[in-house]
């Protein structure tokens, strides 16, 4: 579905579509068709793309990723994450089974297998994945050649980087410096933004959710 702006209305076609903070949509409708893709979604830290995303997430087989932290109170292995060991996951790493991953502080590693996303299109609802841009990257040129694994990808926007930064500040969990490295990281991400297929201008999770639901061609 192409969309273009004409007097801040979006059209795709001849129709009009109602939702008017969708900056760009590149994402084609045969990619969309019958379900079978895997939805990359990103977006800075505190934009709101959880809380959009947890709000429709019946319309997905949402993908567990595997990681090496400890279990939480309340988590479930399989749901929440795969817990594994470092070793399994470095031998993971060796025999070329993930997509992407990370190694965070303290050497934790996160991240998900070709297996556990080609398990998640094999039902009747698109995959998806909240992702961070270099995760992104990784997944799609992991896939590009695959003609069974069809990608698309979402980036959310904050309305401003004031917005983002007030809320950021909101949570409460930030220091100043922790808050100016998130809105410096922010910013990198922010610029990648046309690497993907749609990018989605957040301003509250009522219009957001409508906006996904839009975009994608969901069942309300």
């Amino acid at each position: 579905m192409q969309v273009r702006a004409i007097n801040n209305d979006y059209y795709n076609g001849a129709n009009p579509v109602s939702f008017k903070r969708i900056i760009r949509n590149d994402i084609p409708a045969k990619v969309l068709k019958d379900n079978k893709y895997l939805l990359l979604v990103s977006g800075p830290s505190g934009v709101g793309k959880d809380t959009i995303m947890n709000q429709i997430i019946d319309k997905f087989n949402k993908i567990v990723t595997h990681t090496t932290r400890p279990k939480r109170a309340g988590e479930i292995d399989g749901k929440s994450y795969f817990f594994t060991s470092v070793e399994k996951f470095v031998e993971g790493i060796k025999n070329n089974e993930f997509v992407e991953y990370v190694e965070s502080f303290g050497g934790k590693y996160y991240g998900t297998k070709k297996e556990t996303i080609k398990n998640a299109l094999n039902g009747s609802k698109p995959g998806l994945l909240i992702v961070d841009v270099e995760g992104a990257k990784n997944i799609k040129n992991s896939f590009k050649d695959d003609a069974q694994v069809k990608v698309a990808s979402v980036f959310f926007k904050p309305p401003s980087l004031e917005i983002l930064k007030q809320r950021l500040s909101g949570r409460g969990s930030e220091n100043a410096k922790s808050l100016e490295e998130r809105l410096g990281r922010a910013m990198d991400e922010i610029s990648h933004a046309q690497e993907y297929d749609a990018e989605i201008k957040f301003d509250n999770p009522e219009e957001g959710i409508k906006d996904m639901i839009n975009l994608l061609h969901l069942e309300k």
